[in-house]
């Protein structure tokens, strides 16, 4: 139903997917884009977290606060 109304208000349809077959080769890069992207991710997310334990240890020192006060 929604196809019809889009043809009616004159959207254009997207063309559908190739479904062709992915060559080895470019299974293997699309393989190492996405090793790529999720070794920044991981990075990325190891030095906020150190960056936050950096912050809070800025603060506790600033207030005179210790781990044994937080206990």
């Amino acid at each position: 139903m929604s196809f019809q109304i889009r043809q009616q208000r004159g959207s254009p349809v997207p063309p559908r997917p190739d479904h062709t077959q992915l060559s080895d080769a470019r299974y293997q890069s699309l393989l190492a884009q996405a090793s790529a992207f999720f070794s920044v991710a991981e990075t990325d997310k190891d030095a906020q977290r150190l960056q936050v334990i950096e912050d809070i240890l800025a603060t506790m020192r600033a207030h005179g606060i210790t781990v044994e006060d937080l206990a």
